[in-house]
């Protein structure tokens, strides 16, 4: 049965890295999918081995779509083992806020999600997108003066990821909280 990567995306940064994500893990345990959850057909949730499931992140939340999906197909979505990552941009903030903020808003994420999905989140990053001020919420511009716009994706720190996943999965290592840092 194949692995499925679900996302929800506000400006499509999430997307590429879904599907970055998504090919990383075919690579090394084919057949992987990628899906948006607005057209994806939850009927078929059971039909995984494992889910990889992500969603852009504005004001430290992840999106009202996403929450609500996962809301709406808990049974489904904890029937399997289950991960979780976050795209925002922590690294546009100036460094000595960045690390801070990414470690702050990867736990508050986290154990919203563990809440929301019975304790069942086996793993959770936050992984850097890209940001154009223009998108920013109107209410969250006046930290404009304090983020730098641009792609903040990092391909190796998502392939790093995406085999932590991977290695979760095949039981080479027990799955711990810790196990991917981001840096």
């Amino acid at each position: 049965m194949p692995i499925l990567v679900l996302y929800c995306t506000g400006h499509g940064s999430t997307a590429d890295v879904a599907k970055h994500i998504a090919s990383h893990i075919a690579e090394q345990m084919p057949p992987a999918e990628c899906h948006d959850m607005h057209s994806f057909d939850v009927s078929t949730l059971n039909d995984y081995t494992a889910i990889v499931i992500g969603s852009a992140v504005h004001g430290a939340h992840w999106l009202p779509d996403a929450t609500t999906f996962i809301t709406a197909n808990k049974a489904a979505l904890t029937s399997k083992p289950l991960f979780a990552f976050s795209v925002g941009a922590p690294k546009a903030l100036p460094k000595p806020i960045s690390h801070r903020w990414q470690k702050w808003e990867d736990d508050h994420i986290y154990n919203n999600l563990q809440k929301l999905l019975d304790g069942r989140v086996v793993m959770h990053v936050v992984l850097g997108g890209k940001l154009d001020k223009e998108d920013v919420h109107c209410c969250s511009r006046w930290t404009c003066g304090l983020i730098k716009e641009g792609d903040y994706k990092d391909w190796e720190e998502i392939d790093k990821w995406a085999d932590s996943v991977v290695i979760a999965l095949k039981g080479q290592e027990s799955p711990r909280r810790d196990f991917f840092t981001c840096t």
